[in-house]
């Protein structure tokens, strides 16, 4: 590169170096009024009255066939006393 095409970008970055410090400047470093001086998206509060999640096929299952067992199991070993 030549002399003359480089000093055209270093006339571009003296020209941002002064728009970044201006605008440093006036810089709010408190950030989004988060604790530390963080900024950032809080954590929403979760409602403690929302609806439940539903209950997964595999857990459903799970329950059903354990109901089921249970009752083949009552009737396997208590079938002598009725």
């Amino acid at each position: 590169m030549s002399a003359k095409e480089k000093q055209r970008f270093e006339e571009m970055a003296e020209k941002d170096k002064g728009r970044y410090d201006r605008e440093m400047a006036t810089y709010d470093k408190s950030g989004a009024g988060g604790k530390g001086g963080k900024g950032g998206k809080r954590k929403k509060t979760k409602d403690p009255n929302a609806p439940k999640r539903a209950l997964s096929v595999y857990v459903s299952l799970l329950v059903y066939s354990t109901a089921v067992c249970l009752v083949v199991e009552f009737k396997y070993y208590y079938s002598e006393c009725f």
